[in-house]
């Protein structure tokens, strides 16, 4: 009897062993996993996007902020700053073309003389250490440090604060639905667009008639081709 009880308790320590082993495997496995997630997206989910299409929003520039609903659009890509409480994930899309147009050192050209601008990056405020991810036209991303580059940190950080209010009450459009909206066809059809087609007609009519009355005054008819630039 004495026999059978030590059996039946040996069994049920080895149970309890291998269901250890495996819950921490398991666990083992889901920090993994929850690493690979965090590797993927620890650059922000806008990261890929922004860099294959930077040159294609400076490019357009004018044409966004112009439009409300496509310069507060909020682009989410995690800088990082040795500052506390600042959360440097987001920023709006106007102000990332306003830090391009104005700070010093964001356009850098590599060795094989492509122009590149920062589209990420991680900096110490105090020492000035940092490392800076480049996009290029061709979407080449290069790892970067950049001298003197604090100063357009100072710049980033400020302009991040102006914009607190735009951070509250954020477009709805995504930075993907911007870059579908700077197609060809959508740009060739907008209201401003239009008008100013319209302008370039009245414009052309006008200077033709005008043209006509001089060279012809005192005649009824007007017969003129139109051409526009």
């Amino acid at each position: 009897m004495r026999c059978l009880t030590f059996l039946i308790s040996m069994v049920s320590c080895l149970t309890s062993i291998r269901r250890s082993k495996t819950m921490k495997g398991s666990k083992r496995h889901n920090r993994h996993n929850r690493y690979r997630t965090q590797k993927v997206n620890k650059k922000g989910l806008d990261y890929e996007l922004l860099a294959n299409n930077v040159f294609l929003l400076l490019k357009n520039k004018d044409f966004i902020l112009a439009r409300e609903d496509m310069r507060d659009c909020v682009v989410n890509i995690k800088n990082f700053v040795c500052i506390n409480n600042c959360d440097l994930n987001y920023m709006p899309l106007s102000g990332y073309l306003e830090w391009w147009d104005k700070a010093q050192e964001v356009m850098q050209i590599n060795e094989n003389g492509q122009r590149g601008i920062v589209i990420r990056w991680t900096c110490s405020p105090m020492s000035g250490i940092n490392h800076c991810d480049l996009a290029f036209g061709n979407g080449q991303i290069e790892k970067w440090t950049i001298r003197a580059f604090k100063p357009d940190v100072h710049l980033w950080l400020a302009i991040r604060r102006k914009y607190d209010n735009v951070l509250e009450y954020p477009s709805k459009l995504t930075l993907q639905d911007v870059v579908d909206k700077l197609s060809d066809d959508y740009k060739a059809n907008s209201p401003e667009s239009v008008k100013s087609m319209r302008d370039d007609v009245s414009y052309g009519i006008t200077t033709c008639f005008v043209e006509t009355i001089k060279a012809a005054p005192g005649r009824g008819s007007l017969c003129c081709d139109v051409v526009l630039g």
